[in-house]
């Protein structure tokens, strides 16, 4: 194929649009892409090689330009990432703990009869609050007179609950304190029952309302 016929090639706009691309980031990926497609055609004979130079030069400005402009994103990316989890209270974030995955292997049989929607206040320097939250009581699963005592005991139980979790400040209420809550209403429901042992203790809808 004669130079005539050949198609005009575009060495000058891709050499541009690859300097371009090293401040804007759509021109790079532009110029690397027509900077391949147009040494092809060179290759091939389909297109003038007079800017052949000029089209290398700009497709590697083009790459140059893309690889660098994505390495800044994804820096920004992972910085802000760190700062949000680094700035996030503590206290919302969810707390897992051994027993909390044993919990999920074991089976386990859960008791929350009259244990829902449990509401009491709280009183401490900083202030009042009203703590509402649901309790579950884990147990091993096929203990029928463990099921037995729980539901003769429910008033008894929620009671016991209250009465604790109205002994707690705001502080320890928190959710970097649960497990310890957790502990604290395990024992003193395990030592008023007879047929078994609670094991694991889930709150669930958990709120605490300022006043």
């Amino acid at each position: 194929m004669s130079d005539i016929e050949k198609k005009s090639d575009r060495g000058v706009v891709i050499l541009i649009l690859g300097i371009a691309g090293l401040f804007v980031f759509v021109c790079g990926p532009i110029a690397w892409i027509l900077g391949s497609m147009d040494l092809k055609k060179m290759k091939n004979g389909e297109m003038s090689e007079t800017g052949r130079d000029m089209t290398k030069i700009g497709k590697i400005f083009g790459i140059i330009a893309t690889v660098y402009h994505s390495f800044i994103a994804l820096t920004a990316i992972i910085i802000i990432s760190i700062s949000l989890v680094s700035n996030f209270p503590k206290d919302k974030l969810s707390t897992i703990t051994t027993s909390d995955a044993l919990a999920s292997t074991v089976n386990y049989e859960w008791f929350s009869e009259s244990l829902k929607g449990i509401r009491t206040q709280i009183t401490d320097d900083t202030g009042s609050c009203i703590v509402m939250l649901d309790v579950e009581l884990g147990y091993k699963k096929g203990n029928k007179m463990l099921h037995s005592e729980l539901n003769e005991k429910k008033v008894l139980l929620k009671d016991s609950i209250i009465t604790i979790l109205s002994s707690k400040t705001k502080a320890e209420m928190s959710n970097s304190n649960e497990q310890e809550l957790k502990a604290e209403i395990k024992d003193r429901i395990n030592e008023l029952l007879k047929y078994g042992q609670i094991e694991q203790i889930q709150f669930d809808n958990k709120y605490i309302l300022g006043m």
